[in-house]
């Protein structure tokens, strides 16, 4: 690795870090990130990196330590609760985990982060939706994702996506939390003066967002955390489940709001999801005995500490018909041929191509009055040049063959609530000249592979210009 040569001493230890924690090598991004930390001790983001480096490790005192320390200089930032009530988590302390996760839901709806004014060329704008043209001349596997004006109402409105494992949930609810995080959550729907007066927004927009409920401790944090709101009046509501159990949340929302939720997943072919989820592993783990152990493990929560990027989630109970699993709600419990299934999906979406997506996140973005959205057509893809190892494969696949990985996931009742875009009846506006879009547009893109995201919002008329055509390459770059 080079290092420019016109960095001080604090960047070139940063920059240090960012790479080895790109490669892999935990210890040494956190030797680096230290030596940072020395020169320049304000630096409360560099804390909570520090810390979650710990945390990947499974040195959860010092995590702790160093997520404290970022608390000190920057209290209201809700990321740090997150981490520290996943530790609480870990080491069995609920009632603590509880405790931090409330802190997360109440700073992460705070709508006090301080945030930079657009640029003057933002800030002439006018206040009204721009005609619909289509936006041509994209970077080669970018797409572009339109916010019609529409008084429709479709079931997206209220939704509880259910994220099911290598089915395509990156790409379709990445970009649309990190839109709605940037425009409402971190206020630049009515944080900017270019929207004075836009008779989109109100003075504040009481709706329910929140990107992942990791486990029951976070539940319980965020059921409590809903009947405690007082307006009732939800403008829209966009939850993100993987692995954890949805349904008691599902219910409480009701209870409290009067709406239900959309219980919403998406259908891939249960072989070619195996296939991918173990594809997933192999890129990460290059490890044939570690992947089977796996695998082959008796639903284990607690993973090998020291292995790199990976949690639970990729655990055998996360392969074994989790499709079936997550229809009945399933998920959390080890014993789950014993006992009754309940149904706890409406929908499994069987999306045909490319075009199904992007129709399904324009009608969710139009209906919770978003900016468009551009990004890439597949944001976490198997490396082609990295196929997983043949003899592997083959063995896993005779494993879940055996073991009846996704006989369930094949059945009759598992398709039963699979259902195409068309007949899902989720699309509010169709894509035609006669629609107005929304004059601010999110780019985004994933920057390494699993974690780290970037997003930026830019007027919507500056990409039909040359210069945007230009920006828009080297952002996707």
């Amino acid at each position: 690795m080079t290092i420019k040569k016109d960095l001080d001493e604090n960047q070139k230890y940063l920059a240090l870090g960012a790479h080895y924690l790109s490669i892999g090598n935990i210890e040494l991004s956190i030797k680096n990130y230290t030596h940072a930390l020395k020169i320049k001790a304000n630096q409360p983001g560099l804390y909570r990196l520090i810390a979650s480096c710990h945390k990947k490790i499974g040195q959860l005192a010092k995590a702790l330590y160093f997520y404290k320390n970022s608390i000190i200089l920057d209290p209201d930032r809700n990321e740090i609760y997150t981490g520290i009530g996943d530790i609480y988590t870990r080491i069995e302390r609920p009632n603590s985990a509880k405790k931090s996760y409330e802190l997360h839901l109440k700073y992460l709806n705070k709508n006090n982060i301080k945030i930079e004014h657009f640029t003057k060329s933002m800030q002439s704008m006018g206040n009204n939706y721009s005609p619909y043209k289509n936006l041509e001349g994209l970077p080669k596997g970018v797409i572009f994702v339109p916010s019609y004006l529409s008084d429709f109402e479709s079931n997206l409105k209220y939704l509880m996506y259910i994220h099911i494992p290598k089915t395509g949930g990156v790409r379709f609810a990445n970009p649309i939390w990190s839109c709605i995080k940037e425009w409402y959550l971190n206020g630049m729907a009515y944080n900017s003066n270019s929207w004075k007066g836009f008779p989109l927004y109100q003075d504040q927009i009481n709706f329910l967002a929140d990107y992942n409920i990791p486990n029951h401790n976070y539940k319980k944090a965020l059921i409590d955390y809903m009947i405690s709101k007082d307006n009732k009046q939800l403008e829209f509501t966009f939850l993100r489940s993987h692995g954890t159990d949805h349904q008691e949340i599902c219910n409480s929302h009701l209870n409290h709001f009067g709406k239900k939720l959309l219980r919403l997943g998406f259908y891939r072919d249960p072989k070619e999801r195996l296939i991918s989820s173990f594809q997933q592993l192999w890129e990460v783990l290059h490890d044939p005995e570690e992947i089977i152990k796996m695998i082959t493990s008796s639903y284990a929560r607690n993973l090998n500490d020291n292995v790199k990027l990976i949690t639970s989630s990729y655990a055998r109970n996360l392969n074994d018909n989790v499709i079936f699993r997550s229809c009945f709600n399933l998920l959390e419990k080890p014993n789950w041929r014993e006992l009754k299934k309940e149904s706890s999906i409406d929908v499994l979406l069987n999306l045909k191509g490319a075009n199904d997506l992007i129709n399904l996140q324009s009608s969710l973005i139009s209906q919770y009055k978003l900016p468009n959205i551009v990004t890439r057509d597949r944001l976490n893809v198997s490396k082609k040049n990295d196929p997983i190892d043949k003899d592997l494969l083959k063995k896993l696949l005779d494993y879940s063959h055996h073991e009846g990985f996704i006989e369930l996931d094949q059945s009759e009742e598992c398709k039963n609530f699979c259902l195409d875009l068309k007949n899902a009846n989720l699309i509010s506006v169709d894509c035609n000249q006669e629609n107005s879009i929304h004059p601010i547009t999110f780019l985004f893109k994933i920057t390494s592979k699993y974690y780290d995201w970037h997003g930026e919002l830019v007027p919507t008329d500056f990409l039909y210009t040359s210069k945007g055509s230009d920006y828009l390459t080297n952002f996707f770059q």
